[in-house]
């Protein structure tokens, strides 16, 4: 996560330090749209409501105007036309609780509100009178934003839904439940669900959408990749010689047929979906991402078991290293537009930030660490729920 500072103790959220650090060229650039205008959600350290900002085009920064809301279920989804933004929350609040609260980007002013029996882990906003939620209790939810009001209802026969791998596909959402085995649960704008038991994959998979949508690949440790055709829901299984060892398992489309497989354990792979063969990019990276045009590569500090590889910057294949940063230290990233945010894992109100121009590579500046911080999720994608590679 990315940390930003506040300058005195007790300080609220209001009184946020100044972050020297430059966005952009440092000639006048037009303003930006809504279209391309990042929001950022921040989280004090102290436990305080998040609040959700604009970030600054020229500095690391929440801008105005502010919205404090409750219980965020770390998911989101803008809408088609990307003027408003539909959250997931849950818990008790005097504003959005539980249910889905929808919000003016341009205004940050809550523009809706639909409440629901339990927090929702899942918000895709698929028609501009149309958003899913998939509910913590296993209810598939069809809400109309400009009426609030949920005019389809389904149940799941799953009771314990919590941060799943999500993607937007032709045919609507697709959802995968950590279940035994998986399921694949395919949700489209009038509420029809299809569901498919992935009987040849692990726990903890990951899950990637190619291209327009039409396939998604699960891909888990220790198992065949599954191709699923998310209109017919019809899977396919490939054997892949070299597979992500024991755990966790995300996965990300890298483009041009080659599927990104990341063990939180350690180790990148590009998968050929042509040939289902597979080489390693990385054999200790434990997050990927894609951004700029670039693959980065990192190993957070919270597993500790084979140190770090620093900040590696590939081609979006992963075939040519671009540049090698900060050696092999464990690290903290997040992504804002072009550039990429670094941070040192350890005590949060002490470390600094390192900034990267991601499409080449570049240190381009820093930011100080002021003594008290929070931290803060850019939303960067259209579409995103739990700790999905965006």
């Amino acid at each position: 996560m990315l940390v930003v500072l506040i300058s005195r103790p007790g300080a609220v959220l209001a009184a946020l330090v100044a972050v020297a650090v430059a966005w952009g060229p440092p000639h006048p650039a037009p303003a930006a749209t809504r279209a391309d205008r990042p929001i950022g959600v921040f989280s004090p350290f102290n436990g305080a409501g998040r609040v959700f900002a604009p970030l600054e085009r020229r500095a690391l920064r929440p801008g105005r105007p502010r919205l404090r809301l409750g219980e965020h279920h770390g998911n989101w989804s803008f809408s088609p036309d990307r003027s408003r933004l539909a959250l997931g929350m849950g818990g008790a609040s005097p504003s959005c609780g539980r249910g889905i609260c929808i919000v003016d980007v341009e205004t940050m002013r809550i523009a809706g509100y639909v409440p629901a029996s339990v927090a929702v882990e899942t918000v895709a906003w698929l028609r501009p009178r149309r958003i899913v939620g998939v509910l913590q209790g296993g209810v598939v939810i069809v809400v109309d934003p400009v009426a609030e009001t949920v005019v389809q209802s389904r149940d799941l026969p799953y009771n314990n839904v919590y941060a799943p791998p999500v993607a937007r596909t032709s045919e609507g959402l697709v959802v995968l439940i950590d279940a035994n085995p998986p399921r694949l649960i395919r949700v489209d704008a009038d509420g029809e669900v299809g569901s498919l038991a992935l009987t040849r994959i692990g726990r903890d998979a990951g899950l990637a959408a190619a291209g327009r949508g039409e396939r998604v690949f699960v891909v888990s440790a220790g198992a065949p990749v599954a191709e699923v055709d998310v209109r017919t829901m019809d899977v396919r299984y490939h054997r892949v010689a070299s597979r992500p060892e024991a755990g966790s398992t995300e996965a990300l489309w890298l483009g041009r047929g080659l599927l990104g497989a990341v063990s939180g354990r350690g180790g990148v792979q590009a998968i050929d979906t042509g040939t289902w063969s597979a080489r390693t990019i990385s054999r200790r990276a434990t997050r990927a991402r894609l951004a700029a045009g670039r693959l980065l590569l990192w190993s957070e500090g919270r597993l500790r078991r084979r140190g770090g590889v620093g900040l590696r910057v590939h081609t979006r294949d992963g075939r040519r290293l671009v540049r090698h940063l900060f050696g092999e230290q464990e690290l903290d990233v997040e992504v804002a537009g072009p550039r990429a945010f670094v941070f040192w894992p350890g005590a949060r109100p002490s470390r600094a930030a390192q900034v990267v121009r991601v499409s080449t590579g570049e240190l381009v500046g820093s930011v100080a660490p002021p003594p008290r911080g929070y931290e803060a999720q850019i939303l960067s994608a259209r579409l995103g729920s739990g700790d999905l590679p965006r």
